[in-house]
Parts: structure tokens; C-alpha cells; sequence
């Protein structure tokens, strides 16, 4: 996992988009409101990857 987290972004990518979610998480009986930030990569033929999932504040 942190391989991943700290692989170089190699290539031209003309788009990146920076996004963010909440969801409800259950864990141990308790519900909490969770954000989680979404980073993606958007290459000149219009192929999307996620490049990072990371749980926010």
C-alpha cells in the first residue's frame, strides 16, 4: 500500500481531478460521518485512473 501511495506520476496527464465523498460508516456499534478524498488521473486518450483514495477529516 504505501508503494502505491508513493508511486511517481509519470506521462502527461492534461486533467487531474480532486474530489471528495462522505459517507456513513458503521464500526463497533457507532456511526460516524467519514469524508474520503479521491484523486484521479485523466491522460490525453481520456483514460481515467484512480490514483489515490485517502480518508479525510
Amino acid at each position: 500500500m504505501e508503494a502505491r501511495r508513493n508511486k511517481r506520476i509519470e506521462g502527461r496527464h492534461p486533467y487531474l481531478y480532486l474530489d471528495g465523498i462522505w459517507l456513513k460508516r458503521t464500526w463497533g456499534g457507532e456511526v460516524r460521518k467519514v469524508a474520503l478524498l479521491v484523486a484521479i488521473r485523466v491522460n490525453a486518450d481520456g483514460y481515467r485512473e484512480i490514483i489515490g483514495v485517502f480518508e479525510g477529516m
